[in-house]
Order: structure tokens, then C-alpha cells, then sequence
């Protein structure tokens, strides 16, 4: 029963064996980081099959008074740091990485709730009311995917 029991532990803690991470490289990042203030950062990490991929998620102030202008104006910069865009509407952006192989990224307007499908962690939302006071944020996230 013991040895059955270890076991059963063995296996069960064992399920994320074998599965491959990919993150985005962290130089990426920073220099997403380098296009405002950050207000806020975290991850997600969901799992496809046999990969888990980490994005990372980062709510900036880019100085725009409005959402719109706010993707324009982080598009625009990133754009100047040799981000490709792939394709860009009244929700938001896509660009790609010319530098970081397998690399993109989203922009959206940033509204707290679940609006677009990204459930944010409630100490991120939490800082953001805390650390920034009222103001127009872009949500942007870094995502790089298995070749």
C-alpha cells in the first residue's frame, strides 16, 4: 500500500516533466520596457500540449492622452527599436520581432475585467489603482513561441 501510494505521488508530481518552456528573451523585454513608465509586470504561463509558454505582460504609460494614441505612440516606438507591425485595429496591435527569432507582442488600450480574454492577477490591477492614479495605459505583451 505505501510503495503504491509513493507511487501514485511520484507520477502525479511528475506531470511536468518532459514539458519544454519558451519565454521571450529578456532583452526583448527591456526593451519594451523602454518605450514608458512601467506601471505594472507580471507572467502567464499557459500550457499548449507539451509546452508552456511565458508571457510576459506589462502595463506602461507611453504619455497618451488617449487608448488610441496610447497603441500609436507604443507602436511608433517599438516600431523605432525594430518591431515589425503585422497588423493593427481599434482593439489594438501585433508586432514581431526583427531581433528575437519567434518573438511578438500585442498592444491594447488597458481596462481593468477580463475585456479582452487576459485575465489580469488582482495585484496587478491593484498596483496600477495604487502606484498611478488616473491615466491612459497601454497592455502589452511579450509572447515568444516554439519554433
Amino acid at each position: 500500500m505505501a510503495l503504491t501510494l509513493c507511487a501514485l505521488v511520484l507520477v502525479t508530481g511528475c506531470g511536468l516533466w518532459g514539458r519544454e518552456t519558451v519565454r521571450a528573451d529578456a532583452g526583448a523585454v527591456r526593451q519594451v520596457l523602454d518605450i514608458g513608465r512601467a506601471i505594472a509586470q507580471t507572467t502567464e504561463d499557459p500550457i499548449f500540449g507539451d509546452v508552456i509558454q511565458i508571457d510576459d505582460i506589462l502595463v506602461m504609460d507611453v504619455g497618451a492622452s488617449s487608448f488610441a494614441e496610447g497603441v500609436d505612440i507604443a507602436s511608433g516606438r517599438l516600431a523605432e527599436r525594430g518591431w515589425s507591425p503585422v497588423s493593427k485595429d481599434a482593439r489594438g496591435a501585433l508586432m514581431k520581432s526583427k531581433r528575437w527569432k519567434d518573438t511578438s507582442l500585442t498592444i491594447q488600450p488597458f481596462k481593468t475585467g477580463n475585456e479582452y480574454g487576459l485575465e489580469l492577477p488582482d495585484s496587478v490591477a491593484e498596483k496600477v489603482r495604487l502606484t498611478s492614479g488616473p491615466g491612459i495605459y497601454v497592455l502589452v505583451v511579450v509572447t515568444r513561441v516554439r519554433p
